[in-house]
């Protein structure tokens, strides 16, 4: 009776039970080693393929394509503003004109013998004053200094000088004082230092600060005010 071998363990009873003609059977255990091999290889082709397409979607999906980093550009050099003094005089001995108008009409002339600017500042300084207000074609109002320093966007004034300032209206009536200012907007003049109103009748009115009107008809002063006749 001859004995079977079952080749699926090698071994029955601790025997050896090689087949005859030479021929060797493996057990199914000595293929455990190929099978890992080969998994591990598959492992490795999965893995690296994971890897290009990831590294694909980072750059892009091409592989020349770069990160661009945008530069600001470099800012030039500012070119430096000129600034200009200008002094100017009339011609042949006629006054500097300065005029300011509303809807065609004068408010103001202003002249002067000289003028001084700078194209950094919006003033001018225009030396030898005399400026005439205007209602319609009438003048209602003169005013005298030495010295006008004038707004040339507003048109707005200060008027000064050693020999101060000096008013006169249309109906009489004179104002003297340190310092003048005029306010384009509000129609007004304002007066200070040592101020002196005198109307057509004589009577006197002093003070530090006059707001008044350009026809000197309303008067607001103040500061150590004064009422008296002219002497």
């Amino acid at each position: 009776m001859t004995r079977r071998t079952d080749s699926r363990f090698g071994r029955q009873g601790g025997q050896n039970t090689e087949p005859s003609g030479g021929i060797k059977v493996c057990p199914e255990f000595r293929r455990v080693p190929e099978l890992a091999t080969l998994t591990a290889i598959v492992r490795a082709i999965i893995s690296l393929v994971i890897g290009m397409v990831a590294a694909a979607a980072v750059t892009g999906c091409s592989p020349n394509a770069t990160t661009q980093v945008k530069q600001s550009p470099t800012p030039g050099p500012t070119p430096t503003k000129a600034d200009y003094f200008i002094h100017g005089s009339g011609r042949n001995g006629a006054p500097v004109k300065v005029q300011d108008t509303f809807k065609g009409q004068p408010v103001y002339v202003l002249k002067a013998t000289d003028v001084y600017y700078s194209t950094s500042s919006a003033k001018g300084r225009f030396l030898n004053d005399t400026i005439y207000f205007y209602r319609g074609s009438a003048v209602r109002l003169t005013l005298i200094a030495q010295v006008a320093d004038v707004n040339r966007l507003t048109y707005d004034f200060v008027l000064h000088g050693d020999t101060g300032v000096k008013a006169k209206s249309a109906t009489g009536v004179t104002m003297t004082c340190d310092t003048m200012s005029y306010n384009g907007n509000t129609k007004l003049l304002t007066a200070t230092g040592s101020v002196r109103a005198v109307d057509a009748q004589g009577d006197v009115l002093t003070g530090d600060k006059a707001v008044a009107d350009l026809d000197l008809q309303q008067i607001h002063m103040s500061g150590h005010v004064g009422i008296g006749r002219r002497r």
